[in-house]
């Protein structure tokens, strides 16, 4: 029994060297006073368009980015996807003005 207090009593004191709190995951009252409470606060991007704060830390390289237009900035993901849909209405509306020039060229040589 007596050997059994004397290793706790070495632990004991190994902790109070080291100045750690009662268990390995307490501070001590030195680290207490040492660390802020407050959250840490990182910047975010703001879209280009609508200045809407993004979910793209500044930090972030512009490589591993989504939604980045190279020279402008960061766009959000809604107008980047309403990029995308005009784009699409674009691309499909001169399809269509394609097609109609190609049908009326064909009538043209028919007659």
């Amino acid at each position: 029994m007596a050997k059994k207090d004397k290793q706790n009593g070495i632990f004991t004191r190994i902790s109070q060297f080291f100045g750690g709190g009662g268990t390995p995951c307490q501070p001590s009252k030195k680290e207490v006073g040492s660390v802020s409470e407050a959250p840490i606060k990182e910047e975010y991007e703001r879209c280009i368009l609508c200045g809407q704060v993004t979910c793209i830390p500044v930090s972030m390289p512009i490589d591993w980015r989504e939604n980045y237009e190279v020279g402008l900035g960061q766009v959000c993901a809604e107008c980047a996807k309403k990029q995308r849909e005009a784009t699409e209405r674009e691309t499909l509306s001169h399809a269509k003005i394609l097609r109609a020039v190609e049908l009326s060229r064909k009538e043209s040589n028919k007659k």
